[in-house]
């Protein structure tokens, strides 16, 4: 980032009554990915690796499923990551090390290995899942959303956690 983020470039950094604000001098935007159909409109977050060189989304495979792919920042090439026949249907979190992603596929909770390509399930088809499944800061534990009924009309939202 430039030292002074105070300086305009084109447009004031306030914006007018009709116009977005503006961007401040010496910053410069890249596109990174160029698509046929864009990434996935499905509601999520991008992750990057902790060096900031690979960024993270959801997006339609060939066979219009779901599933998480990843982009080099520098090269703009795209790296498909999960290959599910089903499509994922939770943002995902990515591990501390880099190197697992916690997510919900197929109403389950699933484990993936990013070295090995390997989906574990950690917990089967449960359609009371809910939420963004996330790791503790060590990625020993993974903490998940799940509905608890009180009785056939109530149910509530509880945090549960599972030791890996």
């Amino acid at each position: 980032l430039p030292e002074d983020l105070t300086k305009a470039n084109f447009s004031p950094l306030q914006g007018t009554s009709d116009s977005y604000p503006g961007i401040p001098k010496n910053i410069k935007i890249k596109r990174v990915t160029y698509t046929l159909k864009g990434i996935s409109g499905f509601r999520h977050w991008l992750r990057s690796s902790a060096d900031g060189k690979i960024v993270y989304f959801l997006m339609e495979d060939e066979y219009l499923v779901t599933n998480i792919f990843c982009v080099s920042v520098d090269s703009g090439k795209i790296k498909q990551i999960t290959n599910h026949k089903n499509s994922i249907h939770s943002p995902f979190n990515i591990s501390p090390d880099g190197q697992k992603i916690i997510y919900i596929c197929n109403d389950a909770l699933v484990f993936y290995n990013i070295n090995t390509n390997n989906p574990t399930i950690l917990l089967e088809s449960n359609k009371d899942l809910y939420g963004i499944p996330n790791f503790d800061k060590t990625g020993k534990y993974v903490f998940y959303n799940q509905y608890v009924y009180i009785n056939s009309d109530e149910k509530y939202l509880q945090i549960f956690k599972i030791k890996l």
